[in-house]
């Protein structure tokens, strides 16, 4: 949180962006990592998701990313919306 204090000012970890931690979009990609020996760098995933994607995990999923090396990663919802997220940015 140290490195993003635009979300760290955000007092309760449960509020909005925050709530974002406790999403499946969000926990499945250090999860993934720790399997990789703690890093998805150079790595491509594509994560299907059941829900439609949430503001909050739109704003912090790219910093996630960026902490677990930086994969490139598509999220399609159950819509069949598709966004791929790159180097701390959605591409799309």
């Amino acid at each position: 949180m140290r490195k993003y204090p635009e979300i760290a000012g955000i007092a309760n970890l449960g509020h909005i962006p925050k709530n974002a931690f406790f999403h499946a979009e969000t926990t499945v990609l250090p999860r993934a990592a720790h399997d990789y020996g703690g890093s998805l760098a150079g790595r491509t995933l594509h994560v299907v998701v059941d829900r439609v994607m949430c503001r909050s995990c739109e704003r912090i999923l790219p910093k996630v990313g960026l902490e677990i090396g930086n994969p490139t990663v598509t999220f399609t919802d159950y819509t069949g919306r598709t966004r791929t997220m790159r180097d701390g940015q959605w591409l799309q």
